[in-house]
């Protein structure tokens, strides 16, 4: 029978941990998605095993819905799928639908064009916050609320108008906004897909709509959110992009 003979584990502290290992040179053929610390890569760029997480520099802008262009519009007649009015004045926009069973669709407008022109973006968050219901709920009544995003201004034009709601998106249904709130918000967060409908030199706008265009009951079922002309600019619709520079 052997006799074991014990030692005790050395405390190690933080300041005694080694050092990263330098980044390695290599081509892009052997890049790996994850940086020396471990962290997911935003890119294999530039030519090499690892991206340096050392040499980006991060960075967050938070941009606030232009009053004067975001708002709502309302279908001309059920089933027309053209926009019949507007307005861009109101302090909180609808989506849903009208006693006459016509569309209401909002629209939000940000000047992202003080993003870096080399930043390269890796988080987006679009932040509305609601006002009130009138009639039923139209997330149960109308199904998701969908959101397309324009890079630049629908038809061209950073005002709200009529024909922006049957406008051309450049991604259409590029994500939902929940049904659920988070202190009085609704959020969606996007780490891919939207990521490079942001536009570093203009406007980003965006169009909600709930799936469903109306439920044929032929009464007012539609949500109220504040819009950028709200007096108090905390509750006003909100986009952070979130980026870093090489």
């Amino acid at each position: 029978m052997f006799t074991a003979t014990t030692y005790p584990i050395p405390y190690f502290i933080w300041s005694d941990a080694p050092a990263l290992p330098s980044v390695p040179l290599g081509v892009l053929s052997n890049a790996v998605d994850a940086d020396a610390a471990g962290a997911t890569r935003a890119t294999i760029s530039p030519p090499g095993a690892y991206f340096s997480a050392s040499s980006a520099v991060p960075g967050r802008s938070v941009f606030r819905s232009i009053g004067a262009e975001d708002g709502w519009i309302l279908e001309a007649t059920e089933n027309s799928s053209t926009g019949g009015t507007l307005n861009r004045s109101t302090g909180a926009f609808s989506v849903g639908d009208d006693a006459g069973d016509r569309q209401y669709r909002g629209f939000l407008s940000f000047d992202t064009s003080s993003l870096p022109d080399n930043a390269v973006i890796t988080k987006v968050t679009l932040k509305i916050r609601f006002f009130r219901t009138v009639g039923t709920n139209a997330f149960t009544s109308l199904g998701r609320l969908i959101v397309d995003v324009r890079n630049g201004a629908f038809s061209n034009d950073p005002g709200l108008e009529l024909i922006d709601f049957q406008a051309a998106a450049t991604k259409h249904a590029v994500g939902v906004l929940p049904s659920t709130r988070v202190n009085g918000w609704h959020v969606r967060v996007w780490t891919s897909d939207i990521l490079a409908y942001i536009n570093k030199t203009g406007r980003t706008q965006f169009r909600l709509r709930f799936a469903l265009g109306d439920n044929d009951n032929g009464s007012a079922d539609f949500v109220r959110f504040y819009s950028g002309n709200t007096p108090t600019a905390g509750n006003r619709p909100a986009l952070i992009v979130e980026y870093y520079t090489p």
